[in-house]
């Protein structure tokens, strides 16, 4: 996974010091916005306040929540680093994005037991109906064994 967000993160010279720092769930939803919206013309157009982000994930910040576990557990050097503790929550990832790609809009992330597009879809398309001319929207998955993202920019009438 690293290699892979490493390299990805190059090809499309991201220029974003911060990535470095960002748990593995965070760097997928970076890398895979990245993906994304590098091809998106609309993005020059987009107010920030006119996107919204909604997607779904199982097994939430996973990842960072052992981390830190782990940190609390060892007595022999007990030091829950701050580092890992922020990222003990699947709402930082939509957090990171947000403040690359500047947006204001609403940004949420469902805990799902599967992908479930047609929910993701139909909140989606009632935001867009809504309030928003752009929407983010999909799947960002990374636990403890497998990763998967699947996004999706969709476009309001507004």
């Amino acid at each position: 996974f690293s290699a892979i967000t490493r390299e990805l993160y190059n090809q499309l010279d991201c220029q974003y010091p911060k990535f470095f720092k960002m748990d593995d769930l965070s760097k997928l939803g970076f890398i895979s916005t990245e993906l994304l919206l590098s091809q998106a013309e609309v993005k020059k157009q987009w107010e920030s306040s006119q996107v919204a982000i909604i997607v779904g994930n199982k097994t939430g910040s996973i990842i960072s929540d052992v981390a830190h576990q782990n940190s609390i557990n060892d007595t022999d050097n007990y030091f829950p680093s701050p580092a890992i503790f922020v990222y003990t929550l699947s709402n930082i990832m939509l957090g990171e994005i947000c403040i690359r790609h500047q947006i204001t809009g609403e940004n949420s992330c469902f805990i799902m037991e599967s992908f479930d597009k047609d929910f993701i879809m139909n909140y989606a398309n009632n935001l867009l109906q809504d309030s928003y001319s752009f929407c983010i929207a999909g799947w960002i998955e990374h636990g403890l064994d497998h990763y998967e993202s699947e996004l999706w920019l969709l476009a309001g009438n507004k």
